[in-house]
């Protein structure tokens, strides 16, 4: 009975968390990255890619696993919001925070063209401290980071679609 108490507590704990604005003074660099990512046709000639390549962009950062039912509900508006704002400068990123660590993981990649995600998807090498660097404690968990590096929202919990519209929206404008 307590351990189904203490399970109903956590779940209403994470689904009742939200976005967290930050201010451009109490805004945190964004931690840098390199990310492994997963082959989702032949043609694709890039395998890795890292955080700062995109500085001069706005970035939104999307830890996911794919037994995360709020992951998966996620994915579709984020690649709905990458292809709109795309051409100003937004670019979507998701880091799989799953066990599934190899760029051939056949249950991903299926996965992923099923629901036509064209955006960077991948994961952290073993030795990789992603997770820990963004204080992931649920998931999914979703920054949006500005075109000069700092983290301007974050998120844990599955978002309202105008929510996240709304804040890249104001992140872009700014």
């Amino acid at each position: 009975m307590r351990k189904i108490l203490v399970l109903i507590l956590l779940v209403g704990y994470v689904s009742s968390c939200s976005f967290i604005p930050l201010s451009i003074s109490d805004a945190n660099k964004a931690s840098d990255f390199n990310l492994m990512l997963y082959r989702l046709h032949d043609g694709q000639s890039i395998s890795q890619i890292n955080l700062n390549d995109y500085r001069g962009s706005t970035v939104g950062l999307n830890f996911w696993a794919i037994w995360c039912m709020p992951c998966r509900r996620e994915m579709p508006v984020l690649q709905d919001i990458s292809d709109e704002f795309k051409d100003r400068g937004l670019v979507v990123i998701g880091i799989n925070s799953g066990l599934e660590k190899d760029a051939d993981n056949e249950e991903i990649v299926e996965f992923l063209n099923y629901l036509n995600i064209d955006y960077p998807v991948g994961y952290g090498a073993l030795e990789s401290n992603i997770e820990q660097d963004y204080s992931i404690v649920g998931l999914p968990s979703t920054f949006l980071i500005d075109s000069e590096g700092n983290i301007r929202y974050k998120w844990l919990g599955e978002w309202k679609k105008d929510t996240l519209y709304n804040a890249v929206t104001t992140v872009l404008d700014n």
